[in-house]
């Protein structure tokens, strides 16, 4: 008993005798995620380590499955404290590395003492892809006011997603947006909306006609991946009462952009065009005009239609005071 007694003291006291020296790096941080595709966001891998004393420092990406990509550092002599490096996502021959996940591997030494660690490092050049893509117009679609336009986006992965409206004619992202909303956290497979009710910043009521909507969906490394499609804003809504046929006469029946019914006293002129093309991914939509105009009111709007043209083939315009409502003469489909 005596004799365990000693052995268990021993035990207990060795480390105080002995103590386990603290280790000669006190810190090591690493970019987990970064993208490196030019783009001025998230560039670069930032890589710090923090030495106790004196040393040298090897720094080796490697992949996934453990082959070398970039020797960083060889070696190196550092003075105690702070040593910083970066990596920028090639490989040692300049190569750009595939998007994937990396080991970041630390060896330091300090006279006799060796320390070893690695950091996980993920590359994602790539956005979201947007597996959806809708927008659809009130009076033109079942869309309801007082929404002008239901914008739905469904992302391929978790996402920040924003909606933004922009001029019809628009071509780069260099603009200010008509309206937005966002950015929205959308998780893979779930659907974002937006309702948007065809009005602008601080409320302004905007031009009728056709504007681009721009659906833009983001990861966490601000990869951003972006669609357009086209929404109708005419501050008015029209539909056919009974789906019209070549040659006969249609009724219209008309709203405010909150929904409401039109005065039957308010003026209201008909116009018939060709069809060109429909809201939702059509940067235009109307072409040359057929026949003539037809002056009226709300309360009695209704024109014939021409013998020879399909009713597909048309669209139907009905401008009021204050908004131009796009109507198909055959009838909400």
């Amino acid at each position: 008993m005596l004799a365990l007694f000693i052995f268990a003291l021993g035990v207990f006291l060795l480390p105080f005798a002995f103590p386990t020296p603290p280790p000669i790096v006190t810190r090591f941080q690493a970019t987990r995620l970064f993208s490196p595709n030019e783009d001025a966001r998230r560039e670069l891998a930032r890589i710090s380590v923090r030495m106790r004393e004196p040393g040298t420092i090897s720094l080796e990406v490697v992949g996934a499955d453990g082959t070398p990509v970039r020797v960083l550092e060889t070696d190196r002599a550092v003075p105690r404290g702070w040593f910083r490096a970066a990596w920028g996502g090639a490989d040692d021959a300049g190569v750009p590395a595939p998007d994937g996940i990396y080991s970041l591997r630390l060896r330091a030494k300090a006279g006799a003492k060796v320390f070893r660690t690695s950091r996980r490092i993920v590359i994602d050049r790539e956005g979201p892809a947007i597996a959806v893509a809708e927008a659809a117009s009130a009076g033109v679609t079942d869309v309801a006011p007082p929404t002008q336009c239901l914008v739905t986006a469904v992302p391929d992965g978790d996402a920040s997603m924003t909606f933004s409206a922009l001029p019809a004619t628009t071509a780069g992202d260099a603009v200010t947006p008509l309206a937005s909303f966002g950015p929205r956290p959308v998780r893979d497979g779930r659907t974002g909306r937006w309702a948007w009710n065809g009005r602008g910043r601080a409320d302004r009521a905007l031009p009728a006609g056709l504007v681009t909507v721009q659906i833009s969906a983001s990861d966490t490394a601000r990869n951003t991946t972006s669609l357009r499609r086209t929404c109708w804003i005419g501050n008015a809504v029209g539909r056919v009462v009974r789906p019209g046929r070549p040659g006969g006469d249609i009724r219209i029946r008309l709203r405010g952009p909150e929904g409401t019914p039109l005065a039957p006293s308010t003026p209201v002129t008909l116009r018939l065009y060709r069809r060109a093309g429909e809201p939702g991914r059509a940067l235009r939509v109307l072409g040359a005009r057929v026949a003539l105009p037809v002056r009226t009111t709300a309360g009695a709007a209704g024109m014939r239609l021409p013998e020879r043209i399909p009713v597909s083939a048309l669209w139907l315009v009905a401008d009021v005071p204050d908004g131009r409502a796009l109507i198909d003469p055959g009838g909400v489909r």
